[in-house]
């Protein structure tokens, strides 16, 4: 058989596999959505209101109003969605079919994959048959058919084979147009997602180094450096231009959260954990401490085939034998490159060489930090061990003398294949099959909600309680769903949502949006940046009682508009979010006076005890920087550096207390990320309460540059000492300006009143904001 009719064999095989399997998203590709919630809704939400609402191609206005967000750090994929609002703009609007372009071109890329490695077995000679069989069981095995489920933009199964077919074809025959099809490829690949640029650099970067080394006496250096440049350099740079153009937020984290926890491991590569012919394993060990990001089951046969080919290499090496690498033909040479490359990109997926007590490298790695579910590396080796142990079982035919033994390895080898890869899919295609009959396409009925809603009459949607994922330093996490409402709401109506669910995010673009959900303090930043001539649209959970109280509050200051028995509307006038904070120097003063206080010093309370303390520095300790004024209470905290410790001041009546203190430097990247350290001892210094909390989970309000951090505990009549300590091991030298410390009883208020200001609880009420 020919290898064009293998071709078109593989093709009807691999379309109705792919039909079999997802036979509901292909019939009704419109109304079927691979993801209900989460990332997936999220990627259908931020491309649709793209191509339908949005105005400029780089820029959207989806989530983070007033804002935006730069295209690119939304799952928006700018290789699909550029196409379908360049074609809805200037020739005809298909913006009411992007869900069926989506999934379609998903499913396709499926298909797309199979004829790749279809190919790229015929260029390395193998029969027909045996690479229609090896190609459909590599496709459906691809550890990226999870991701259709959820991360849309990693799904393309086609891009890791794109990417090997054209080095193996240009290894064949360096051109430079091969060279520009590469460079295209890329440009076209970052549109899908940056971890595809990962996968294109890695292949490419590696491959000319070893190539560099391995034909240095052969190789016509300048040729092979133009090359490259046209295939890396190039690309790369046209890639930075673009951004560098396109996007002006300078305040991007740099260093992203969890670089090593999102790490593949020899299990999770090797092992088929949860295959029904496995169950054993899970006798000799538990794998729940593998992140789902580390699964890349590269298929029984192929571990099998990569343990032989490390237990040729351990042999050869202990005999002291020659291993014969590259000095091979053209066919064998080039895989074992690719082998290479792939092994390196599995070491790194591993988190190695980091994990080896050189976690400090992670810091002069630049751009690579950003890519930090470096789990997905391992996909290169998946692909390239199966390519490898399959041409190699083909080989084995030359070596097995007995033709009956050949056959049998050969059917159990496609056995293993066919059955894992069947049982992969199986698993993932039950995922996929969602519907949402507020966005279905096909139903004429209009949700009673958006009847409700004037959008003439509102600028942005506030869902409420508050989310907002992205800045890599402040994590408000969505509850009960709320984030998926406000997909829907915002993608039916058109209203920008100002709730973040996004990657990479402004750091002063994220404190000046939470400040309107944090407690009322200092008039919000975000005001000036609103339209004064309309109103905000509440999204409320039905359920408010995960509501924060601050929040709680700006419903009270709305009109109720409409629920059902998934959320809440409200209109909130601009006016209201206006006059935010503006009252409470007034009120506070009021409090003050009407109130029964007891003196303490320069100091009132509610309370006739003196229960409480706020720290005085000694002038040595105290920093540059201050809060209030000169005269305040100041301090430095370094890692590692001792803690900060003083005796409770216990009140016999009270157990449940209150420390707060206000840190500077906000704005820092990282910074947000420390750790508070809080320990509780006796008076035999026996630690009884060890806590550890994320400083940005214990911001009640911020005032510029400062932040008031909080946090509750309990503890029992008797003798007590407090300590604590801010821990960042990635900031470990830099200094915190931590002012105003106070401990008090949870139930009692503090006071204090100067001539600027009112001070309750550590809150300065300045009487110039009247």
């Amino acid at each position: 058989m020919n290898k064009l009719k293998g071709l078109i064999i593989l093709l009807a095989l691999s379309i109705a596999i792919v039909f079999f399997f997802f036979k509901e998203p292909i019939k009704n590709p419109n109304s079927t959505f691979f993801a209900s919630g989460g990332d997936g809704l999220k990627d259908y939400y931020t491309t649709s209101y793209f191509v339908e609402y949005d105005t400029c191609y780089f820029h959207t206005y989806s989530m983070n109003y007033p804002h935006g967000e730069n295209i690119l750090f939304t799952g928006n994929q700018p290789s699909i969605s550029f196409f379908i609002k360049f074609i809805s703009d200037n020739i005809v609007d298909i913006t009411d079919y992007t869900v069926a372009i989506l999934n379609l071109f998903m499913l396709f890329s499926i298909i797309l994959g199979t004829v790749l490695l279809y190919l790229l077995f015929q260029h390395f000679k193998l029969p027909v048959i045996y690479s229609i069989i090896a190609a459909i069981g590599i496709t459906f095995l691809s550890p990226q058919i999870a991701r259709l489920a959820g991360h849309f933009s990693l799904s393309y199964i086609f891009v890791i084979p794109a990417i090997l077919y054209c080095i193996v074809k240009f290894h064949e025959k360096p051109t430079y147009w091969k060279s520009i099809i590469l460079a295209l490829l890329f440009i076209w690949f970052f549109g899908f997602h940056v971890y595809m640029i990962g996968f294109y650099s890695i292949v490419v970067v590696l491959y000319w180094v070893i190539i560099f080394a391995i034909k240095r006496n052969k190789l016509n250096y300048k040729t092979g450096f133009f090359h490259f440049s046209i295939q890396f350099l190039i690309p790369v740079f046209l890639i930075l231009l673009i951004n560098i153009i396109t996007d002006d937020v300078a305040d991007r984290s740099s260093y992203p959260w969890g670089f090593l926890h999102y790490t593949a491991y020899f299990q999770s590569i090797l092992l088929p954990i949860g295959r029904p012919y496995a169950q054993f394993l899970y006798k000799i060990s538990s794998f729940d401490s593998i992140d789902w990001e580390g699964f890349a089951f590269v298929g029984t046969t192929a571990a099998i085939g990569f343990l032989v080919i490390c237990f040729n290499v351990v042999k050869k090496v202990s005999k002291r034998q020659k291993i014969n690498v590259f000095n091979l033909d053209e066919h064998k040479l080039l895989l074992n490159v690719l082998l290479i490359i792939s092994i390196i990109g599995l070491l790194y997926s591993f988190g190695l060489p980091f994990k080896l007590g050189l976690k400090s490298l992670v810091d002069y790695i630049g751009p690579l930090k950003q890519m930090r579910g470096i789990a997905r590396f391992s996909w290169i080796f998946f692909y390239v061990i199966n390519i490898y142990v399959f041409y190699y079982l083909w080989e084995m035919r030359k070596i097995i003398i007995k033709k009956p033994v050949y056959i049998l390895l050969i059917g159990v080898g496609f056995s293993f294949l066919l059955y894992d890869a069947y049982y992969n899919v199986n698993f993932w295609s039950s995922f996929v099959n969602n519907k949402i009959p507020e966005l279905s396409k096909d139903s004429e009925k209009t949700p009673e909600w958006k009847k409700i809603i004037n959008q003439g009459n509102y600028q942005a949607i506030l869902p409420l309680p508050y989310f907002n994922i992205g800045s890599e330093n402040i994590w408000i996490e969505p509850v009960d769903g709320i984030n998926n409402k406000n997909f829907i709401v915002s993608w039916k109506t058109g209203l920008p949502s100002m709730g973040v669910y996004l990657s990479r995010t402004s750091l002063s673009q994220t404190i000046i949006n939470n400040q309107l959900c944090w407690e009322e303090y200092r008039k919000p930043k975000i005001i000036s940046k609103l339209n004064p001539e309309k109103d905000i649209l509440l999204l409320t959970l039905k359920n408010q009682d995960k509501i924060p109280e601050p929040q709680i509050n700006l419903i009270r200051k709305s009109h109720f508009l409409y629920e059902n028995d998934d959320f809440r509307l409200y209109q909130t006038p601009f006016d209201s979010l206006a006059t935010l904070a503006s009252n409470l120097y007034l009120e506070t003063m009021q409090e003050y006076k009407n109130k029964k206080l007891f003196d303490h010093g320069t100091y009132k309370s509610d309370s006739k005890n003196k229960n409480f303390m706020v720290y005085k520095s000694s002038k040595n300790q105290r920093s540059n920087e201050f809060y209030i004024e000169k005269e305040s209470n100041k301090q430095k905290i370094i890692y590692n550096g001792s803690f900060y410790e003083t005796k409770l001041p216990l009140d016999n009546e009270q157990t449940e207390y209150v420390l707060s203190f206000w840190i500077s430097d906000i704005y820092t990247d990282l910074l947000l990320r420390s750790r508070l350290i809080f320990e509780l001892s006796d008076s035999e210094n026996t630690v009884y309460d060890y806590q550890s909390h994320s400083l940005f989970d214990l911001i009640k309000t911020v005032d510029k540059n400062w932040a008031l951090i909080e946090l509750t505990f309990n503890v029992e009549k008797i003798e007590h000492f407090l300590k604590f300590r801010i821990r960042n091991r990635n900031l470990r030298n830099n200094f915190y300006n931590i002012d105003e410390i106070m401990i008090r009883p949870k139930n009692v208020s503090v006071y204090n009143k100067t001539d600027n200001y009112i001070m309750k609880n550590n809150r300065f009420f300045l009487k110039q904001n009247i």
